[in-house]
Order: structure tokens, then sequence, then C-alpha cells
């Protein structure tokens, strides 16, 4: 019996496709193949994947151009503006797009409005093509090096790891207009809080979160400012009635002012449940700056919820010691042996027995009487926040430390390296980012399609 071969006519498209897919592969295996059995294959395990890997880029190339050409859309697309349809002018348009295999020279089709209103190429949309003419997968790695190093050395790793030539400032292009996509939804979350209109929630949250928020130091416009940094946990009730953290963190950063923090803290604390009919408790911790406590209520609290005030222990020692030196400014040992047993006074008794102590202080000069006198204040304002024993009863932490650590690993680590100076919106898109990854969002984020949603400085296309 004999097998009839499928003649031109006979063949569909994607058979068509795969035809010459076949070819092109085995011309550059031809090619590749004869050099190699000319130089001799190499014994060394090294050189021979070096060898391999080249050509896999070079099929690479060729594979991604002619699939990406193939896909393309073939609907007439319609205006967004006057909603006609558009007229083709080229339907092979050429573009270069740098991805991970190198430089891919692709067609596709492009249209423009009858009436005026602008031009398409629907190709771009459906690749998933942003203004930086970078793939996506690529744009996705250079992105991971950015969250994790600076710019010029993102574009030295990627021409190192995969053999891609980029430069540094195409590297930041790419990463501050993604990261400014993710901060797009970061403000449109915030501005839902601003308007009371947090989405509700769709399940069952949490029983209790742990909200801890501090700042710390960053160069923007061309001078030091204090950069917001929170962070949200979920807790959970244990069977010998204590709280512990489940789960992992959320973190969020801002680097604008505190009057914009509070809307994007609570965005987040939103997403982690605090919204929930099941989340009854809020421990929310900070250090002793006012503007955290005087505003805090106005956004943590409500019917049902409890909401745990906490202030850092290891901030208020420090309030501690501070009257130690102001009493012995020269006496190290004497500073602390009246400063220890106060510290460990105050965690496991409370306040009570430093606030005690200091109104029967005497001080011996009139700066000693100063600090003195500010430090009583201190622990006044604060002495309901300083139920430290109760808090450990519970398992509720005392210090700040998870949120020290993320001003530390999630800012400071990529922010504030030596040398470094940021405008404000790259310092935010940048840190948006890390905190995204750092808070697990990332590969949602990036099924999102984020470099569609860029949009160019000056569009040309209304539809």
């Amino acid at each position: 019996m004999s097998v009839l071969q499928p003649t031109a006519a006979d063949k569909s498209p994607l058979q068509e496709l795969e035809a010459a897919l076949q070819q092109r592969v085995m011309a550059r295996w031809a090619a590749w193949w004869a050099r190699m059995a000319a130089e001799g294959l190499p014994t060394d395990l090294g050189a021979l994947e070096r060898a391999v890997e080249q050509f896999v880029h070079q099929v690479g190339q060729q594979l991604v151009a002619v699939l990406a050409t193939a896909v393309q859309p073939t609907n007439r697309p319609t205006c967004g503006v006057c909603h006609a349809p558009l007229r083709c002018v080229d339907p092979a348009r050429p573009i270069t797009v740098r991805g991970i295999f190198g430089d891919y020279r692709l067609e596709r089709a492009y249209y423009v409005c009858p009436a005026g209103h602008g031009s398409a190429t629907p190709a771009d949309a459906a690749w998933g093509l942003g203004p930086a003419r970078v793939t996506p997968r690529l744009a996705e790695r250079l992105c991971r090096l950015v969250v994790e190093v600076p710019f010029e050395r993102a574009a030295t790793l990627a021409a190192e790891l995969w053999g891609v030539a980029v430069d540094g400032e195409t590297v930041r292009r790419v990463a501050e207009g993604v990261g400014q996509v993710a901060e797009a939804t970061e403000q449109a979350a915030q501005a839902a809080v601003r308007a009371g209109q947090v989405p509700a929630p769709t399940g069952p949250g949490p029983a209790g979160l742990l909200v801890a928020l501090d700042g710390a130091m960053v160069h923007t416009d061309g001078a030091w400012h204090e950069v917001q940094v929170g962070v949200c946990q979920a807790l959970q009730p244990t069977a010998r009635g204590t709280w512990e953290p489940t789960g992992a963190p959320d973190y969020c950063v801002e680097v604008g002012s505190r009057t914009a923090f509070w809307p994007r803290l609570y965005a987040h604390a939103a997403a982690a449940g605090v919204e929930s009919r099941t989340c009854h408790l809020i421990a929310l911790i900070g250090d002793g700056a006012h503007w955290i406590w005087e505003d805090a209520g106005a956004y943590f609290g409500g019917p049902g919820k409890q909401v745990v005030e906490i202030l850092d222990f290891y901030h208020a020692a420090e309030h501690v010691w501070a009257v130690a030196h102001a009493l012995y400014p020269a006496d190290e040992a004497a500073a602390a042996a009246w400063a220890d047993p106060l510290v460990a006074a105050l965690r496991d008794q409370g306040p009570a027995p430093v606030q005690a102590a200091l109104a029967m202080l005497a001080p011996p000069d009139p700066a000693a009487a100063a600090v003195v006198a500010r430090e009583r204040g201190y622990f006044a304002y604060h002495a309901d926040r300083m139920d430290y024993p109760r808090y450990r009863r519970h398992g509720l932490p005392i210090g700040s430390g998870t949120v020290e650590s993320a001003c530390k690993v999630v800012l400071k680590q990529r922010l504030s390296q030596g040398g470094m100076r940021w405008s404000r919106v790259g310092a935010q898109a940048v840190a948006t980012l890390r905190a995204w990854h750092r808070s697990g969002r990332w590969a949602a984020f990036w099924a999102s399609r984020p470099l569609t949603q860029r949009v160019p400085p000056k569009r040309r296309c209304a539809a």
C-alpha cells in the first residue's frame, strides 16, 4: 500500500509553517555542524555547552521570529475614538525586538484611522510588547535583576548569564516603566481607600493581623528623605491561647509623604483580610513617632475589631538609657547599673517601675533635668502601649524587628547603596517592584502582562 504525500495545495497553514520551520532549523543545524566538524568537537564540557548554547540562540531567534509573525492577529481592528474600522496601510511593517535569544526582526500589520485619530499595530499588544521594544520574558528577567542590583550591574549580568547585550539605560527604562505599572495598581488601591470603596472580602480572612511600620532614609530629588515601610502578616490563634504569625509577610513602601503612606498601608492590610468578619485582632507595632499613633485610629479599628497598639520595646529601652547617660555621662558602669534593672522591669512588669523611678529622680544639672522631663512625658504618652507582659502572654511581638528588617532588606539594600541618587518616581517604581517580589506577587504580576499596560509619553494610537 502506497502512502500519498500531500501536495502544497493539500497542506494546512500549520503544516506549511512546520515545513518552513524545519527548513530554517535544518539550515542552521547544517551550518553549525559543519563548523563544529571542521574545528573539532571540544572535550571540555564548558566549551561544549558554549557551542551548543550558541546554536540554541541562533535557532531560537529564527523560531521566535517566524512563530511570532505567524500568530499575529488577523482581525481588522477598530478605532478606539470613533470606532470606525482602521485601514491597513502596511501589511508587513518591520520592527526589531530584543529578546532572550537576541534581536528578532518581526513584521506586522500597521493600521491608521481614516478620521485621523491615530495609528495602531495590534500585533504589538498581542505579543505583549511595550514601548521599550523588549520581549516580556526578557523584561521580566531584567526586572528580576533590577530588584537586586543597580541598573548597570543588571546589564552586565544579562550579558554574562544569558548572552543578551543591553545597556544600563535600557534596563533602567524597562524596570522603571514596569515598576510604574505596579505602582499604578498601588495608587488605584489607595484611591479606593480614600474614597471608602475598599472591595469587600470575598472569603474568610485571618483571625488577626500584625501591622508594623517604620521609616528609613533614601536620597531622592537631591536630598535625603524618610521613606515609610509597612508590613502586614496574618496572625492565627493557637491551642495555648496565644497568637503566632502565619503565612508570608506582605510589604509596602511609600517614597512620598506620610499622608500618602496610610492609604497605602491600609490597602495592603485590606488585601491581607483586615476587613474580614473573621479578623478581630489588629496588633499595630511602631516606634515613638507621634504621627503613627495620632493617625492610626483613622484607619484601623471599628466594630468587632480590637486594636492593640504596641510600642517597640527596644525603642522604649533606648529612652531608659537616654536618662541613664544624662545622669551618669562619664560613668558607663553607673549608667548600666541604673538602666539595666529598669529595662528588665519594663519588659517583665510594664512601664510603672520606670515611671516611678523617673518621678523620684533629682537631676544633677539643668541638662539632665531637661532629659528627665522629656522622658517623663514620653513614658506618660506611651504608657498604654507598653504593657509588654500582657503582649508576651498572648504571644504578640513586643519588638518591630519584622519591619526593621524590611527597612534594611526590602528598601535600603537596594535603594541606599553607595552614591545612589534617585528621582522620587524612579525610587518608588523600583521599591514597589522589590516589595512585590519579596511579598510573593511576582508571578501574578507578570501574568497580567505589564508591558502592554505601559503608555508611551506621546501616544499616537487612538485604537
